[in-house]
Protein backbone atom coordinates (compact mmCIF):
# COMPACT_ATOMS: atom_id res chain seq x y z
CA UNK A 1 0.00 0.00 0.00
CA UNK A 2 1.77 3.32 -0.97
CA UNK A 3 2.04 6.02 1.90
CA UNK A 4 -0.25 9.00 1.48
CA UNK A 5 1.55 11.99 0.82
CA UNK A 6 2.00 14.48 4.05
CA UNK A 7 1.85 17.63 3.14
CA UNK A 8 4.70 19.65 5.23
CA UNK A 9 3.60 23.04 7.47
CA UNK A 10 5.30 26.25 6.79
CA UNK A 11 7.72 27.83 8.50
CA UNK A 12 8.95 31.52 8.57
CA UNK A 13 12.97 32.28 8.81
CA UNK A 14 12.12 33.92 11.97
CA UNK A 15 10.45 30.79 13.51
CA UNK A 16 13.52 28.63 12.30
CA UNK A 17 15.73 31.23 13.85
CA UNK A 18 13.70 31.29 17.61
CA UNK A 19 13.84 27.80 17.63
CA UNK A 20 17.41 27.28 16.41
CA UNK A 21 17.93 30.48 19.46
CA UNK A 22 16.27 28.01 22.25
CA UNK A 23 17.75 24.88 21.22
CA UNK A 24 21.04 26.53 20.56
CA UNK A 25 22.53 23.97 23.43
CA UNK A 26 21.06 20.86 20.86
CA UNK A 27 22.50 19.31 18.26
CA UNK A 28 20.40 20.87 15.50
CA UNK A 29 21.09 22.19 12.34
CA UNK A 30 18.68 23.27 9.50
CA UNK A 31 19.49 23.02 5.66
CA UNK A 32 17.51 23.41 2.41
CA UNK A 33 16.74 20.41 1.05
CA UNK A 34 19.58 20.63 -1.75
CA UNK A 35 21.89 20.35 1.73
CA UNK A 36 22.59 24.32 1.67
CA UNK A 37 23.07 24.89 5.59
CA UNK A 38 21.59 28.07 6.82
CA UNK A 39 21.11 27.16 11.16
CA UNK A 40 24.02 25.91 13.15
CA UNK A 41 23.27 25.16 16.68
CA UNK A 42 26.16 25.22 19.08
CA UNK A 43 25.45 21.88 20.27
CA UNK A 44 26.63 21.34 16.84
CA UNK A 45 29.83 23.47 17.11
CA UNK A 46 30.55 21.14 19.93
CA UNK A 47 29.46 17.96 18.58
CA UNK A 48 31.37 18.71 14.83
CA UNK A 49 34.22 21.23 15.66
CA UNK A 50 32.85 23.49 13.39
CA UNK A 51 31.67 27.60 14.36
CA UNK A 52 28.10 28.58 13.09
CA UNK A 53 30.24 30.60 10.52
CA UNK A 54 32.37 28.21 8.90
CA UNK A 55 29.48 26.04 8.95
CA UNK A 56 26.40 28.11 7.21
CA UNK A 57 26.72 28.60 3.63
CA UNK A 58 28.15 25.21 2.96
CA UNK A 59 26.67 21.81 1.59
CA UNK A 60 25.70 19.16 4.96
CA UNK A 61 26.56 16.32 3.37
CA UNK A 62 29.72 16.86 2.03
CA UNK A 63 30.79 19.47 5.00
CA UNK A 64 30.24 16.18 7.44
CA UNK A 65 31.07 13.29 4.83
CA UNK A 66 27.90 11.62 5.34
CA UNK A 67 27.29 8.44 5.03
CA UNK A 68 23.98 6.56 5.16
CA UNK A 69 22.50 3.59 5.58
CA UNK A 70 20.61 3.50 2.27
CA UNK A 71 20.70 6.06 -0.78
CA UNK A 72 20.35 9.49 -0.25
CA UNK A 73 17.96 9.69 -3.19
CA UNK A 74 15.40 7.21 -1.21
CA UNK A 75 15.77 9.04 1.94
CA UNK A 76 14.51 12.51 0.07
CA UNK A 77 11.68 10.33 -1.01
CA UNK A 78 10.70 8.88 2.32
CA UNK A 79 10.91 12.77 3.24
CA UNK A 80 8.23 14.16 0.51
CA UNK A 81 5.75 11.22 0.95
CA UNK A 82 5.86 10.89 4.87
CA UNK A 83 7.59 14.69 6.06
CA UNK A 84 10.39 12.96 8.28
CA UNK A 85 12.70 10.77 8.52
CA UNK A 86 14.93 9.03 11.21
CA UNK A 87 17.90 6.69 11.34
CA UNK A 88 21.67 5.80 12.37
CA UNK A 89 24.45 7.75 9.96
CA UNK A 90 28.08 8.25 10.43
CA UNK A 91 29.69 11.90 10.15
CA UNK A 92 32.89 13.31 10.29
CA UNK A 93 33.89 15.57 12.82
CA UNK A 94 36.40 18.62 11.57
CA UNK A 95 39.46 16.60 12.94
CA UNK A 96 38.04 13.52 11.17
CA UNK A 97 37.42 11.12 12.94
CA UNK A 98 33.61 9.36 12.40
CA UNK A 99 30.70 9.83 14.69
CA UNK A 100 28.12 7.56 15.24
CA UNK A 101 24.83 9.56 14.83
CA UNK A 102 21.01 8.84 15.54
CA UNK A 103 19.18 11.46 13.57
CA UNK A 104 15.91 12.65 12.49
CA UNK A 105 15.18 14.59 9.63
CA UNK A 106 11.31 16.80 9.48
CA UNK A 107 10.86 18.74 6.60
CA UNK A 108 9.04 22.21 6.10
CA UNK A 109 8.17 24.93 3.59
CA UNK A 110 9.88 27.83 3.52
CA UNK A 111 7.92 31.43 2.83
CA UNK A 112 9.64 31.49 -0.89
CA UNK A 113 8.50 28.29 -2.08
CA UNK A 114 11.34 26.13 -1.23
CA UNK A 115 12.03 22.92 1.28
CA UNK A 116 14.17 23.06 4.65
CA UNK A 117 15.21 20.13 6.81
CA UNK A 118 15.45 20.14 10.44
CA UNK A 119 17.90 17.88 11.40
CA UNK A 120 18.60 16.72 15.19
CA UNK A 121 21.24 14.86 15.88
CA UNK A 122 22.54 12.70 18.92
CA UNK A 123 26.20 11.51 19.16
CA UNK A 124 25.54 7.27 19.86
CA UNK A 125 29.23 6.58 18.93
CA UNK A 126 30.32 5.58 22.83
CA UNK A 127 27.30 3.24 22.23
CA UNK A 128 27.56 2.21 19.47
CA UNK A 129 31.29 1.16 20.66
CA UNK A 130 29.38 -0.73 23.70
CA UNK A 131 27.32 -2.58 21.20
CA UNK A 132 30.83 -3.75 18.65
CA UNK A 133 32.28 -4.64 21.64
CA UNK A 134 29.48 -6.61 23.36
CA UNK A 135 29.13 -8.51 20.23
CA UNK A 136 33.12 -9.15 19.25
CA UNK A 137 32.51 -10.82 22.86
CA UNK A 138 29.75 -12.64 21.87
CA UNK A 139 31.83 -13.62 18.66
CA UNK A 140 34.64 -14.78 20.44
CA UNK A 141 32.44 -16.71 23.37
CA UNK A 142 30.40 -18.35 20.27
CA UNK A 143 33.88 -19.12 18.74
CA UNK A 144 35.10 -20.37 22.05
CA UNK A 145 31.91 -22.60 22.47
CA UNK A 146 31.80 -24.28 19.19
CA UNK A 147 35.43 -25.40 19.15
CA UNK A 148 35.41 -26.42 22.76
CA UNK A 149 35.71 -30.91 21.65
CA UNK A 150 32.73 -30.89 24.98
CA UNK A 151 29.33 -30.89 24.27
CA UNK A 152 27.82 -27.38 26.28
CA UNK A 153 24.16 -27.14 26.72
CA UNK A 154 22.12 -24.76 28.97
CA UNK A 155 19.20 -25.29 30.57
CA UNK A 156 16.54 -22.98 32.18
CA UNK A 157 14.80 -23.38 35.55
CA UNK A 158 12.10 -25.65 34.03
CA UNK A 159 14.40 -27.76 32.17
CA UNK A 160 14.34 -25.74 28.55
CA UNK A 161 17.10 -25.53 26.45
CA UNK A 162 18.26 -22.43 26.01
CA UNK A 163 21.91 -23.01 24.21
CA UNK A 164 23.44 -25.81 22.24
CA UNK A 165 26.34 -25.46 21.06
CA UNK A 166 28.54 -27.60 18.34
CA UNK A 167 30.08 -29.83 19.92
CA UNK A 168 26.74 -30.92 21.00
CA UNK A 169 25.06 -30.93 17.70
CA UNK A 170 27.28 -33.45 16.21
CA UNK A 171 27.13 -35.45 19.76
CA UNK A 172 23.84 -35.76 19.83
CA UNK A 173 22.91 -35.84 15.94
CA UNK A 174 21.01 -32.66 15.89
CA UNK A 175 20.96 -28.76 14.95
CA UNK A 176 20.22 -26.66 17.55
CA UNK A 177 17.31 -25.07 15.76
CA UNK A 178 15.61 -28.84 16.46
CA UNK A 179 16.07 -28.83 20.58
CA UNK A 180 16.21 -25.52 21.77
CA UNK A 181 12.87 -24.17 22.92
CA UNK A 182 12.45 -28.19 23.94
CA UNK A 183 12.93 -29.76 27.06
CA UNK A 184 16.32 -31.02 27.75
CA UNK A 185 15.10 -34.56 28.64
CA UNK A 186 14.75 -35.24 25.41
CA UNK A 187 18.28 -36.04 24.89
CA UNK A 188 17.90 -38.76 27.20
CA UNK A 189 16.12 -42.43 27.25
CA UNK A 190 13.52 -43.62 29.86
CA UNK A 191 13.17 -43.98 32.47
CA UNK A 192 15.95 -40.81 33.29
CA UNK A 193 13.26 -38.56 30.84
CA UNK A 194 10.38 -39.09 32.50
CA UNK A 195 12.03 -38.25 36.01
CA UNK A 196 14.23 -35.06 34.91
CA UNK A 197 11.73 -32.33 35.56
CA UNK A 198 11.05 -33.95 39.45
CA UNK A 199 15.44 -33.94 39.48
CA UNK A 200 14.92 -29.92 39.03
CA UNK A 201 12.38 -29.32 41.21
CA UNK A 202 13.71 -31.73 44.05
CA UNK A 203 17.02 -29.66 43.83
CA UNK A 204 15.05 -25.88 43.62
CA UNK A 205 12.90 -27.04 46.38
CA UNK A 206 15.63 -28.40 49.09
CA UNK A 207 18.90 -26.83 47.63
CA UNK A 208 20.48 -30.87 47.75
CA UNK A 209 22.63 -31.32 45.20
CA UNK A 210 22.94 -34.58 43.51
CA UNK A 211 24.80 -33.88 40.44
CA UNK A 212 25.26 -30.14 40.57
CA UNK A 213 29.18 -29.69 41.16
CA UNK A 214 29.79 -33.19 40.76
CA UNK A 215 30.52 -35.21 37.76
CA UNK A 216 28.76 -38.50 36.96
CA UNK A 217 28.43 -41.16 34.48
CA UNK A 218 24.94 -40.92 32.92
CA UNK A 219 23.09 -42.47 29.27
CA UNK A 220 22.44 -40.27 26.74
CA UNK A 221 20.23 -40.44 23.45
CA UNK A 222 20.78 -39.19 19.86
CA UNK A 223 18.74 -38.41 17.52
CA UNK A 224 18.60 -41.87 15.84
CA UNK A 225 17.56 -43.25 19.16
CA UNK A 226 21.37 -44.96 19.84
CA UNK A 227 22.48 -44.65 23.35
CA UNK A 228 25.55 -43.82 24.39
CA UNK A 229 27.54 -43.52 27.85
CA UNK A 230 28.21 -40.42 29.29
CA UNK A 231 29.99 -38.13 31.93
CA UNK A 232 28.19 -35.02 32.86
CA UNK A 233 28.88 -31.82 34.51
CA UNK A 234 26.34 -29.43 35.64
CA UNK A 235 26.86 -25.29 36.78
CA UNK A 236 24.54 -23.41 37.82
CA UNK A 237 24.10 -19.59 37.46
CA UNK A 238 21.67 -16.77 37.81
CA UNK A 239 21.30 -14.83 34.91
CA UNK A 240 18.81 -11.51 34.77
CA UNK A 241 17.19 -13.36 38.11
CA UNK A 242 16.34 -16.71 36.47
CA UNK A 243 18.54 -19.53 37.47
CA UNK A 244 20.61 -20.98 34.39
CA UNK A 245 21.95 -24.51 34.29
CA UNK A 246 24.92 -25.40 32.21
CA UNK A 247 26.11 -28.78 31.35
CA UNK A 248 29.33 -30.24 29.57
CA UNK A 249 29.43 -33.50 28.42
CA UNK A 250 31.72 -35.83 27.14
CA UNK A 251 31.20 -39.11 25.14
CA UNK A 252 33.13 -41.73 26.82
CA UNK A 253 32.05 -44.32 24.06
CA UNK A 254 35.45 -44.15 23.32
CA UNK A 255 37.13 -44.82 26.74
CA UNK A 256 34.88 -47.59 27.57
CA UNK A 257 35.84 -49.42 24.49
CA UNK A 258 39.72 -48.47 25.21
CA UNK A 259 38.62 -50.25 28.61
CA UNK A 260 36.99 -53.24 27.47
CA UNK A 261 40.04 -53.89 25.03
CA UNK A 262 42.56 -53.89 28.20
CA UNK A 263 40.32 -55.66 30.15
CA UNK A 264 40.43 -58.84 27.35
CA UNK A 265 44.07 -57.68 26.62
CA UNK A 266 44.62 -58.79 30.35
CA UNK A 267 41.96 -61.74 29.77
CA UNK A 268 44.26 -62.85 27.09
CA UNK A 269 47.66 -62.50 28.72
CA UNK A 270 46.39 -65.52 31.45
CA UNK A 271 44.79 -67.26 29.02
CA UNK A 272 48.36 -67.16 27.20
CA UNK A 273 49.79 -67.98 29.98
CA UNK A 274 47.35 -71.06 30.90
CA UNK A 275 47.39 -72.11 27.30
CA UNK A 276 51.44 -72.51 27.56
CA UNK A 277 51.29 -74.28 30.49
CA UNK A 278 49.17 -76.25 29.19
CA UNK A 279 50.73 -77.00 25.69
CA UNK A 280 53.97 -77.79 26.96
CA UNK A 281 52.70 -80.63 29.24
CA UNK A 282 50.40 -82.37 26.72
CA UNK A 283 53.65 -81.78 24.17
CA UNK A 284 55.49 -83.96 26.33
CA UNK A 285 52.54 -86.47 26.90
CA UNK A 286 52.55 -86.52 23.06
CA UNK A 287 56.35 -86.97 22.87
CA UNK A 288 56.11 -90.75 24.99
CA UNK A 289 53.04 -91.66 22.90
CA UNK A 290 54.54 -91.07 20.05
CA UNK A 291 58.22 -92.94 21.27
CA UNK A 292 56.18 -96.06 22.17
CA UNK A 293 54.68 -95.92 18.46
CA UNK A 294 57.73 -96.44 17.07
CA UNK A 295 59.08 -98.66 19.74
CA UNK A 296 55.79 -101.05 18.50
CA UNK A 297 56.35 -100.54 14.75
CA UNK A 298 59.76 -101.54 15.57
CA UNK A 299 58.57 -105.26 16.83
CA UNK A 300 55.46 -105.25 13.80
CA UNK A 301 55.61 -107.37 11.23
CA UNK A 302 54.36 -105.37 7.52
CA UNK A 303 50.92 -105.76 7.26
CA UNK A 304 47.88 -103.75 8.18
CA UNK A 305 48.31 -103.47 11.88
CA UNK A 306 51.58 -101.68 10.58
CA UNK A 307 49.91 -99.67 8.50
CA UNK A 308 47.27 -98.36 11.16
CA UNK A 309 49.90 -97.85 13.35
CA UNK A 310 51.67 -95.69 11.14
CA UNK A 311 48.52 -93.28 10.95
CA UNK A 312 48.17 -92.82 14.53
CA UNK A 313 52.05 -91.45 14.60
CA UNK A 314 50.85 -89.15 12.28
CA UNK A 315 48.17 -88.22 14.03
CA UNK A 316 50.39 -87.73 16.75
CA UNK A 317 53.04 -85.59 14.75
CA UNK A 318 50.13 -83.18 13.64
CA UNK A 319 48.84 -83.50 17.33
CA UNK A 320 52.47 -82.06 18.12
CA UNK A 321 52.26 -79.36 15.18
CA UNK A 322 48.71 -78.09 17.31
CA UNK A 323 50.67 -78.29 20.32
CA UNK A 324 54.00 -75.99 18.99
CA UNK A 325 50.87 -73.85 17.86
CA UNK A 326 49.19 -73.73 21.07
CA UNK A 327 52.92 -73.09 22.20
CA UNK A 328 53.70 -70.36 19.93
CA UNK A 329 50.50 -68.03 20.93
CA UNK A 330 50.80 -68.89 25.02
CA UNK A 331 55.02 -67.26 24.67
CA UNK A 332 53.98 -64.45 21.71
CA UNK A 333 56.50 -66.57 19.36
CA UNK A 334 56.46 -64.61 15.84
CA UNK A 335 54.94 -66.05 12.95
CA UNK A 336 57.44 -68.16 10.64
CA UNK A 337 55.94 -67.56 7.08
CA UNK A 338 57.26 -69.09 4.47
CA UNK A 339 56.55 -69.98 0.48
CA UNK A 340 53.88 -72.50 -0.25
CA UNK A 341 51.35 -73.71 -2.50
CA UNK A 342 48.01 -73.44 -0.95
CA UNK A 343 46.11 -75.96 -3.01
CA UNK A 344 48.60 -78.69 -1.36
CA UNK A 345 48.63 -77.35 1.68
CA UNK A 346 45.06 -77.64 2.41
CA UNK A 347 44.39 -80.81 0.33
CA UNK A 348 46.87 -82.25 1.86
CA UNK A 349 45.36 -81.35 5.36
CA UNK A 350 42.07 -82.90 4.32
CA UNK A 351 42.93 -86.33 5.29
CA UNK A 352 43.58 -85.39 9.03
CA UNK A 353 40.22 -83.12 8.85
CA UNK A 354 38.50 -86.38 7.50
CA UNK A 355 39.80 -88.13 10.41
CA UNK A 356 38.98 -86.06 12.89
CA UNK A 357 35.48 -85.06 11.50
CA UNK A 358 34.26 -88.46 11.33
CA UNK A 359 32.50 -90.18 8.63
CA UNK A 360 28.82 -87.75 8.83
CA UNK A 361 30.57 -85.04 7.63
CA UNK A 362 31.18 -84.64 3.62
CA UNK A 363 34.40 -82.43 2.63
CA UNK A 364 34.78 -81.33 -0.43
CA UNK A 365 37.91 -78.68 -1.65
CA UNK A 366 37.49 -76.71 -4.82
CA UNK A 367 40.74 -75.00 -6.25
CA UNK A 368 40.41 -72.82 -8.99
CA UNK A 369 43.24 -72.16 -10.91
CA UNK A 370 46.69 -73.03 -10.70
CA UNK A 371 49.91 -71.74 -9.37
CA UNK A 372 48.60 -70.45 -5.62
CA UNK A 373 51.64 -69.80 -4.60
CA UNK A 374 51.57 -67.61 -0.99
CA UNK A 375 53.49 -66.22 2.04
CA UNK A 376 51.58 -68.02 5.06
CA UNK A 377 52.48 -70.06 8.48
CA UNK A 378 51.62 -72.87 7.35
CA UNK A 379 50.97 -74.06 10.74
CA UNK A 380 48.91 -71.05 11.71
CA UNK A 381 46.83 -71.57 8.90
CA UNK A 382 46.41 -75.53 9.45
CA UNK A 383 45.24 -74.41 13.06
CA UNK A 384 42.74 -71.79 11.52
CA UNK A 385 41.40 -74.50 9.66
CA UNK A 386 41.02 -77.18 12.36
CA UNK A 387 39.14 -74.58 14.26
CA UNK A 388 36.75 -73.74 12.18
CA UNK A 389 35.87 -77.33 11.13
CA UNK A 390 35.78 -78.80 14.54
CA UNK A 391 33.29 -75.92 15.11
CA UNK A 392 31.43 -76.49 11.48
CA UNK A 393 30.97 -80.60 13.25
CA UNK A 394 29.20 -79.22 16.23
CA UNK A 395 26.76 -77.60 13.95
CA UNK A 396 25.70 -80.25 12.15
CA UNK A 397 25.02 -82.48 14.75
CA UNK A 398 22.98 -84.76 12.21
CA UNK A 399 26.08 -84.60 9.37
CA UNK A 400 26.63 -82.50 7.01
CA UNK A 401 29.12 -80.77 4.03
CA UNK A 402 31.97 -78.60 4.83
CA UNK A 403 33.24 -76.76 1.35
CA UNK A 404 36.66 -75.19 1.25
CA UNK A 405 37.06 -73.25 -2.07
CA UNK A 406 40.57 -71.37 -2.84
CA UNK A 407 40.52 -68.58 -5.51
CA UNK A 408 42.24 -65.90 -6.18
CA UNK A 409 41.05 -62.54 -5.17
CA UNK A 410 42.26 -58.81 -5.60
CA UNK A 411 40.85 -56.35 -2.57
CA UNK A 412 41.11 -52.57 -4.19
CA UNK A 413 41.87 -49.42 -1.57
CA UNK A 414 38.19 -49.10 -1.13
CA UNK A 415 37.89 -52.49 0.23
CA UNK A 416 41.16 -51.51 2.58
CA UNK A 417 39.62 -48.61 3.72
CA UNK A 418 36.40 -50.81 5.36
CA UNK A 419 39.14 -52.45 6.75
CA UNK A 420 42.63 -50.56 7.95
CA UNK A 421 43.97 -53.90 9.11
CA UNK A 422 43.66 -55.26 5.39
CA UNK A 423 46.15 -53.95 2.62
CA UNK A 424 44.93 -53.43 -0.90
CA UNK A 425 46.86 -55.99 -3.58
CA UNK A 426 46.23 -59.57 -4.88
CA UNK A 427 45.77 -62.36 -2.46
CA UNK A 428 44.50 -65.98 -2.58
CA UNK A 429 41.25 -65.95 -0.50
CA UNK A 430 40.23 -69.22 1.32
CA UNK A 431 36.20 -69.66 1.72
CA UNK A 432 34.56 -72.63 4.21
CA UNK A 433 31.02 -73.01 4.47
CA UNK A 434 28.89 -75.67 6.20
CA UNK A 435 25.36 -76.40 6.10
CA UNK A 436 24.82 -75.82 9.86
CA UNK A 437 21.43 -74.03 11.08
CA UNK A 438 23.02 -70.31 11.42
CA UNK A 439 23.77 -67.99 13.87
CA UNK A 440 21.64 -65.77 15.37
CA UNK A 441 21.90 -62.13 15.18
CA UNK A 442 22.94 -62.10 18.93
CA UNK A 443 25.74 -64.90 18.15
CA UNK A 444 26.72 -63.21 14.87
CA UNK A 445 27.80 -59.90 16.81
CA UNK A 446 30.36 -62.25 18.78
CA UNK A 447 31.21 -64.29 16.57
CA UNK A 448 34.91 -63.55 15.71
CA UNK A 449 35.70 -62.49 19.58
CA UNK A 450 38.69 -64.71 20.47
CA UNK A 451 37.10 -67.58 22.77
CA UNK A 452 33.20 -66.92 22.43
CA UNK A 453 31.46 -69.60 22.42
CA UNK A 454 27.56 -71.25 22.58
CA UNK A 455 28.58 -74.19 23.86
CA UNK A 456 27.46 -75.42 27.39
CA UNK A 457 30.25 -74.98 30.48
CA UNK A 458 33.11 -77.51 29.84
CA UNK A 459 32.53 -78.11 26.42
CA UNK A 460 35.36 -76.17 24.11
CA UNK A 461 35.72 -72.93 23.53
CA UNK A 462 36.14 -71.48 19.76
CA UNK A 463 34.70 -68.42 17.23
CA UNK A 464 32.10 -70.61 16.91
CA UNK A 465 30.14 -73.31 18.40
CA UNK A 466 26.24 -74.68 17.97
CA UNK A 467 25.01 -72.08 14.96
CA UNK A 468 27.28 -72.62 11.55
CA UNK A 469 30.06 -70.92 10.10
CA UNK A 470 30.95 -68.89 6.95
CA UNK A 471 34.64 -68.42 7.16
CA UNK A 472 36.91 -66.15 4.47
CA UNK A 473 40.70 -65.63 5.15
CA UNK A 474 42.58 -63.66 2.57
CA UNK A 475 46.41 -64.95 2.30
CA UNK A 476 48.95 -62.63 0.75
CA UNK A 477 50.65 -63.95 -2.79
CA UNK A 478 54.46 -63.44 -2.83
CA UNK A 479 55.06 -60.22 -5.52
CA UNK A 480 56.96 -62.65 -8.02
CA UNK A 481 53.30 -64.08 -9.01
CA UNK A 482 51.29 -61.02 -8.83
Amino acid sequence: MPHRLVSPRTASYQELDVMVHVLDGADILIHRFEGTITHWSIGCENMYGWTREEAVGEKVYELLATRFPEPVDEIRNQLKQRGSWQGEIVHRHKSGHEIHTASRCVLVNLPDGDLAIIQTNSDVSALKQAQDAVKSREAHLSSILDTVPDAMVVIDHKGTVLSFSKAAEKLFGMPSEQICGRNVSTLMPNPYRDAHDGYIDHYLETGEKRIIGYGRVVTGQRADGTQFPMELHVGEATADGQRIFTGFVRDLTGRFKIEEDLRQAQKMEAVGQLTGGLAHDFNNLLTVISGNLEMIEDKLPPGKLRDILREAQDAAADGAKLTGQLLAFGRRQPLNPKHADLGQLVTGFSDLLGRTLGEDIKLTTTIAGSDLNVVVDSSQLQNAILNIALNARDAMPKGGSLTTEISRVHLDADYAKMYPEVRSGNFVLISMTDTGIGMTEEVRKHAIEPFFTTKEVGSGTGTRAEHGLWLRQAVRRPPSNL
